[in-house]
């Protein structure tokens, strides 16, 4: 028996080389492990043919050009007895597009078992080797395709759900006493819009005003406002504190009413009663 030389032994096979090649570099840097398996399972030249389909081409475009070899293997085993399936015009401009115009792609068409019929066709053979040779180059190019294909994208980030904005507390005045919300009087004093509806309230009814300023929650809120301690502290306020029929006279004075609504007035007299302290 003739020996082997060593070379000849190290050398690899055509389909194991072109499966090494296209690993390694690439279509468009698309090409890994999972091509070079598929390369390496192609029978006969398909292998040789896919990897150079795939060197050669964008990812994208080699993905297009191996679909298209699918696409011709499944219309041939739906019809297996129609000629038409089995004849590729060679000007046709879709096929070449696809396929047959690319780099590579007229080995493909040869590996499938196509020849050249002379006549500017590309025709198959209807016989059982044909066949086995058509199911097995399908079973190889699936993965391949399946191996350009682009990676999903990525997942994004959850939104996080929006921080709950706190209830504000409630006004006005509660059973015990003053709510926290207070008499709507802020650091500076009295609002914008005049006397506030629940300080007017609490004027109108003086039983309802002796029980607030026993409250120490109204007391220590009198301390750090100084405009309303002045207010409160004033001599004729006390007077009027201390005789409900008097606040409840004056409170249903049409002019004490008007001017009660009347921002500018109520300030004014804020202001005055501040000065006869």
């Amino acid at each position: 028996a003739a020996a082997t030389s060593p070379a000849a032994a190290a050398a690899p096979a055509p389909a194991a080389a072109a499966a090494a090649a296209a690993g390694g570099a690439g279509a468009g840097g698309s090409s890994n492990g999972a091509m070079s398996t598929a390369i390496g399972a192609a029978p006969g030249a398909m292998g040789t043919a896919m990897a150079a389909l795939v060197a050669a081409n964008e990812a994208a475009t080699a993905k297009v050009g191996l679909e298209t070899l699918v696409k011709i293997v499944d219309n041939i085993a739906k019809n297996p007895n129609e000629e038409k399936y089995r004849k590729i015009k060679q000007s046709n401009a879709t096929f070449n597009r696809k396929i047959g115009g690319l780099t590579g792609g007229r080995e493909c068409i040869l590996a499938l078992g196509f020849k050249d019929d002379g006549e500017g066709s590309w025709t198959l053979e209807a016989t059982g080797p044909a066949w086995e040779n058509l199911t097995a180059c399908k079973a190889a190019i699936e993965p391949a395709i399946a191996a350009l294909a682009p990676p999903p994208a990525p997942t994004p980030a959850p939104t996080p759900a929006p921080t709950p904005t706190p209830a504000a507390p409630a006004g006005g005045f509660g059973a015990g006493g003053m709510g926290m919300g207070g008499m709507g009087m802020g650091a500076g004093g009295m609002g914008a819009g005049g006397m506030p509806p629940a300080v007017a309230q609490m004027m109108s009814n003086p039983a309802v005003m002796q029980q607030m300023m026993q409250n120490p929650m109204v007391q220590q809120m009198m301390q750090s406002n100084p405009q309303m301690s002045a207010m409160m502290n004033n001599p004729m306020v006390q007077q009027m504190l201390n005789d409900p029929q008097a606040m409840a006279a004056m409170m249903q004075n049409p002019m004490v009413q008007q001017m009660m609504n009347d921002p500018q007035a109520m300030a004014q007299a804020q202001q005055m009663m501040g000065q006869m302290k």
